[in-house]
């Protein structure tokens, strides 16, 4: 514990050097808070050291945007993978929460929404290489699924400063992404799992589908939910391009209820079961000013573009 004292002691130290003036930034503070919180977690853990050494080596990058994002990411995995989950565990009421925790939906704009899950589902973080994978298909999906497909909410249990720094890479113009969820709005449960409760959102379970890698994220909308498959970086992934096809079917077939479809998708029984898109559904898919991907390239080019942020 005297070693962890001695690491916030070197950051309060680092600030002061910097200069004489009262500027203590906000992304400072909330590394010294996030300081405060572990060293309250860690004591009688003896794995802790391993991880106190790579949280020092991130402090060591100095406060930019990027160098908090990875320290916060490593505080994550240090709570994830050391303290137990009886440290961590939130009381979740059984009664549903009466005030959404999203504005209301635009219905001009949409009818359907669609959340995604970000790490190993969009995206893959590589922390010994600092950066940041992107899977591919994932610009491409985006734009196609958006306005007037979907309402798509990114909904993760990572950290706002992490996902942030992520997203603002796969939609830097804030275009297909409407809103942005973060772990403070999951439900913890004794046994660690955060829960992405989509009663919560506001918004009409009969129109709304979840993708997560992890089935248990989404057990309290069991029918809402498709498991995609975790992803590590494999170049010739295709979940993606397969989820779109689907997805664009309900939504051109203007389906009453997406549940029996997401049904039949998990058992791989979807193809000829969506109706076919009626013809005043064709039209506005044709009159819709879209910008199509062009392909694979342009996904690792902006991987490339994002590698090298984060170097």
């Amino acid at each position: 514990m005297l070693f962890f004292l001695e690491i916030a002691y070197l950051v309060l130290g680092l600030k002061q050097c910097e200069s004489t003036e009262l500027h203590v930034k906000a992304k400072q503070q909330s590394i010294i808070h996030n300081l405060s919180v572990v060293q309250a977690h860690l004591k009688g853990i003896e794995d802790a050291p391993a991880h106190i050494e790579r949280i020092v080596n991130c402090l060591k990058l100095g406060d930019d945007d990027q160098s908090v994002a990875e320290f916060n990411h490593e505080v994550e995995s240090m709570c994830e993978e050391v303290v137990t989950p009886k440290l961590i565990k939130v009381e979740i009421s059984p009664k549903k929460q009466e005030c959404p925790i999203l504005p209301p939906i635009d219905h001009k704009r949409f009818i359907y929404t669609l959340v995604l899950d970000l790490d190993e589902t969009l995206v893959h973080f590589e922390a010994a290489e600092r950066r940041f994978r992107i899977r591919p298909g994932c610009f491409d999906f985006l734009k196609k699924l958006s306005h007037p497909y979907f309402e798509i909410i990114v909904f993760t249990a990572a950290s706002q400063d992490y996902a942030d720094f992520i997203l603002n890479v796969l939609d830097k113009d804030h275009r297909c992404i409407m809103h942005r969820l973060y772990r403070q709005h999951t439900l913890v449960t004794e046994d660690g799992i955060y829960l992405k409760d989509l009663s919560r959102l506001g918004r009409d379970l009969a129109k709304t589908i979840i993708v997560d890698n992890i089935a248990e994220n989404f057990e309290r909308q069991e029918e809402n939910g498709i498991e995609i498959k975790t992803w590590t970086g494999e170049p010739m992934d295709k979940e993606l391009e397969t989820l779109s096809v689907f997805l664009r079917g309900l939504v051109e077939a203007g389906v009453r209820d997406v549940r029996p479809y997401v049904r039949l998708f998990k058992q791989d029984q979807w193809r000829g079961a969506i109706p076919q898109a009626t013809s005043t559904k064709k039209e506005q898919k044709q009159q819709s000013p879209r910008t199509e991907a062009k392909g694979s390239n342009s996904n690792q080019n902006a991987g490339n573009q994002a590698a090298k942020l984060l170097r």
